[in-house]
């Protein structure tokens, strides 16, 4: 025998009555399942729009700080000063606990005086990416906490150019 109803089956008003009726024989169970299925659908969607909302933020953070250092001189040596006193202590697996103007012993303003008084020859604060800020006592010589802190002190740090720290490397003492 012949299905009757198979000439309905691409019929849309057909499909929206055979769904109705598949509806209402669902159990509690089933529609609880689709109910909670639906429900964590919502929530990954919000953490995925949450995320890229979190992104954007990110991306126009740096690109801020991006802009501001090659805009603002003081602004870049404090950013430089910072990235290399953290970096000295995680390279030496330590956490740095201070902040950076107490280790250095001064504050920025004064650090970029001392370093600026010590500007070799050709050096400025806009060429300040040919030259290095460099440790006179390396910090390989480092081996406790204190060491590394005695050595990011502002008296130790001076301006290099930046091949000439290069071939200098952690040898312990290098004066000009």
């Amino acid at each position: 025998m012949e299905n009757v109803y198979m000439h309905l089956v691409g019929d849309t008003k057909f499909q929206a009555f055979r769904a109705r009726i598949l509806e209402k024989i669902k159990t509690p169970e089933q529609r609880e399942r689709e109910r909670l299925s639906a429900a964590m659908e919502r929530k990954k969607q919000k953490a995925a729009r949450s995320a890229a909302r979190a992104a954007a933020r990110k991306a126009r953070s740096l690109a801020e700080r991006k802009r501001r250092r090659d805009t603002d001189p003081v602004y870049a040596l404090t950013a430089r000063t910072r990235s290399l006193v953290s970096g000295a202590f995680r390279r030496q697996g330590l956490r740095k606990a201070e902040k950076t103007e107490v280790i250095l012993g001064c504050s920025i303003e004064a650090f970029a005086a001392h370093i600026e008084r010590q500007f070799l020859p050709g050096m400025t604060w806009e060429n300040r990416a040919l030259w290095h800020i460099d440790h006179i006592v390396a910090l390989a010589t480092a081996v406790t906490e204190a060491d590394v802190i005695a050595l990011n002190h502002f008296t130790n740090l001076r301006p290099l150019w930046g091949p000439d720290n290069l071939t200098k490397r952690d040898k312990a003492l290098f004066l000009l």
